[in-house]
């Protein structure tokens, strides 16, 4: 009968394949979908090869990019700032408190001078609802 610590080991451990090396390890089953690699060595391999331009998840590009709302960001130092923002700041300056640049025909990729406008918080709100009930 086997003791309890390789009853264990049975039941809690499953064998995979390091990424790197191709050696196979014993893991812990609760680990598996996150270790990747046999070894400190090889983990430190495979950070050189994802940390490197688009093969890092984070990556977004060469300073500019579409993010999830369709607004354009652009990199300004260590940070991305919203494309829109900048150009109103560059041409018109500083954008007031409790204020937003509207983009006139709702094309978040088109940030001319022209298309972009200065609301209010309250106004802002007001117009989109407004086309809202239009619309329906």
């Amino acid at each position: 009968m086997a003791n309890r610590t390789n009853i264990w080991n049975i039941n809690h451990n499953t064998i995979k394949e390091c990424v790197i090396c191709g050696q196979k390890f014993k893991i812990k089953w609760s680990h598996a979908d996150r270790r990747k690699c046999c070894s400190r060595i090889c983990k430190d391999r495979l950070q050189k090869v994802l940390i490197l331009g688009n093969k890092n998840p984070n990556w977004k590009g060469k300073g500019r990019f579409t993010d999830e709302r369709g607004y354009i960001k652009v990199k300004v130092g260590n940070q991305y700032e919203y494309e829109h923002i900048l150009i109103w700041k560059k041409n018109k300056g500083n954008i007031p408190e409790n204020y937003v640049i509207h983009h006139k025909d709702h094309d978040k990729g088109n940030n001319r001078i022209e298309n972009l406008e200065l609301l209010s918080n309250s106004d802002h709100m007001k117009l989109h609802a407004k086309e809202r009930r239009e619309h329906v």
